[in-house]
């Protein structure tokens, strides 16, 4: 009922609030009815005509779509461009032209990077071996839908190689969408609230969703920073739990649902006693249980990365957690990952509701298990 109720309050009653945003949604200057849209606080729908009203939210930074599936954001090589900062005194004409997906994205393909960790220049070089190799796996999907998820750490602690790493990815000329991780923050500010400033600023939200086909996709800001020297922790705020909860009402239960965040929910199956230890506060997310708690309803999979190894976890029938071994492997000090994998990236294949997956490692073929396969991975993996 709250997709349904702020719906209302937005179109029917807008002298409530002080203050709204609004805008249009369309696609060759035609609007586009019932499209999702969100300051990261409040939400609404488009009308027939493609025109929403949301209300103003004090410090929101961003007015941006989860973009509907069969359609596609403006994008600038592979920054798709699903948002617009919030402009002081501005609070009409936040308009979205999507265009129309050439591709049926019923079926699709996405590619999961995770912890590039671009330390200095000298490491572009073997980082962009690696986007070979993706540019390689691209073009065996020509003419069909693919873009790629970052599950974070860009960079490491280096963002004044932002623009490296953005021209380095746009040799793959695909959309890619970003997840911010713990080398990704800026450090040393007072509050958690300062910490995304920057990779806002070149990147947009921190935490949104889009849509590809009958599957729902989730981007979430998991780092949460303790505001003292390099300290973090694994933690969802309320904020963005309560968001989600809103981002999710819009969503068939049942449906297929994917929830990017750089740091894992957890390790292993099942919720271990509670230490206070670096690898339990920083390396797993303390209050995952109220995130399973929400995605229920859902057939789900949870994309992280940060661990620089390979593991697949099932916490139940309907919740896969799939965590990604580094881009870099061990940063940028050999060719493999922690657990011997050589360095590469996730594959997904989606048709309609159906998922599978593998690791491609850069320079290698291909490797695909089947159902049966990965159930004997995920039971040897939980016991």
């Amino acid at each position: 009922m709250k997709a349904v109720s702020t719906l209302i309050i937005c179109f029917f009653a807008p002298a409530l609030f002080a203050q709204t945003i609004s805008g249009k949604v369309s696609c060759d200057g035609k609007g586009i009815k019932d499209v999702v849209v969100t300051d990261g606080i409040h939400f609404a729908q488009t009308n027939h005509k493609g025109e929403y009203i949301i209300p103003m939210t004090d410090n929101a930074s961003f007015v941006y779509l989860s973009t509907p599936a069969g359609y596609l954001p403006q994008r600038e090589y592979s920054m798709p461009l699903f948002y617009q900062p919030i402009q002081t005194g501005k609070v009409t004409g936040y308009d979205f032209e999507l265009k129309r997906n050439p591709y049926d994205d019923n079926t699709h393909t996405f590619m999961v990077h995770a912890d590039a960790q671009l330390f200095k220049k000298d490491n572009l070089q073997p980082y962009n071996q690696i986007l070979d190799d993706c540019i390689d796996f691209i073009e065996t999907k020509k003419g069909k839908e693919i873009f790629g998820i970052d599950c974070g750490d860009l960079v490491g602690d280096k963002p004044e190689l932002y623009p490296d790493y953005i021209r380095s990815l746009n040799r793959l000329d695909i959309p890619f969408y970003r997840v911010i991780g713990n080398h990704d923050m800026t450090l040393y500010g007072r509050s958690h609230e300062t910490s995304y400033r920057k990779f806002e600023e070149i990147f947009g939200p921190s935490y949104y969703s889009f849509n590809k086909g009958k599957a729902h996709y989730i981007v979430l800001n998991d780092v949460f920073y303790l505001a003292r020297d390099y300290f973090y922790a694994g933690y969802i705020e309320e904020k963005l739990l309560s968001w989600l909860e809103q981002d999710l009402s819009y969503i068939k239960e049942g449906s297929l649902v994917f929830v990017a965040m750089h740091i894992p929910s957890r390790l292993e199956v099942g919720q271990i006693p509670f230490e206070y230890s670096n690898a339990n506060i920083a390396g797993r997310v303390s209050n995952a249980a109220f995130l399973y708690e929400i995605l229920k309803p859902y057939r789900a999979h949870l994309l992280t990365g940060h661990t620089h190894y390979n593991r697949n976890l099932e916490h139940s029938e309907q919740l896969f957690e799939h965590i990604t071994a580094a881009v870099c492997g061990t940063w940028w000090q050999g060719t493999v990952c922690l657990d011997g994998t050589p360095q590469g990236y996730g594959v997904y294949e989606v048709d309609n509701d159906h998922v599978t997956w593998y690791f491609k490692s850069a320079g290698f073929p291909k490797r695909i298990s089947d159902e049966s396969l990965r159930s004997r991975e995920f039971q040897r993996i939980s016991r």
